[in-house]
């Protein structure tokens, strides 16, 4: 997986990423629906690649996650940055004041904390729901089980006791 930003320098100089209005797209959900790309991976190089139709080994792929400063990065993504065309795409530490940078910690660190909860609690529901079916499964299979046994131990003993029914050695 590559990371929030990454892009391909063309040869003729183009930089390719996307933006959340690729990510909108019939073209970009159509590539989705046919696993030509994965949306947990839409900054990657072979989205990028598969989206504008660009072949491997052509161009070159970089990234930067260096966001202490704009310069770091070509200036038609600075452009992007700024203007909000990488919402849904992925965020970036340095990019906020401090003031900003606590609220935007404060909100993810209880966003997150309320995932864990979510996902413990379904966790607990699916345990007790497998913990139920393995209880129904191990019983069916017991059942089953001591009937199988009834059924072979009965048929054998009662074809056994006829003597006409034993092996030679047995008669």
């Amino acid at each position: 997986m590559c990371n929030f930003v990454s892009w391909i320098e063309t040869p003729n100089g183009d930089f390719k990423y996307l933006t959340n209005k690729e990510i909108r797209t019939k073209q970009w959900q159509n590539l989705l629906r046919l696993g030509k790309v994965d949306e947990a991976d839409k900054c990657g190089h072979y989205a990028i690649r598969q989206y504008f139709r660009i072949p491997d080994g052509m161009g070159e792929n970089k990234e930067c996650t260096a966001f202490s400063k704009p310069s770091n990065f070509p200036e038609p993504i600075v452009v992007a940055i700024k203007a909000g065309k990488m919402r849904g795409m992925g965020v970036a530490g340095l990019m906020l004041n401090e003031v900003a940078d606590a609220k935007y910690r404060l909100a993810r660190d209880k966003a997150r904390a309320e995932c864990m909860v979510a996902q413990d609690k379904a966790l607990a529901e699916c345990m007790v729901t497998q913990d139920k079916a393995w209880a129904e499964w191990d019983a069916t299979c017991v059942e089953a089980l001591d009937e199988y046994r009834l059924v072979r131990d009965k048929t054998f003993w009662d074809l056994f006791s006829v003597t006409e029914n034993r092996a030679d050695e047995w008669r």
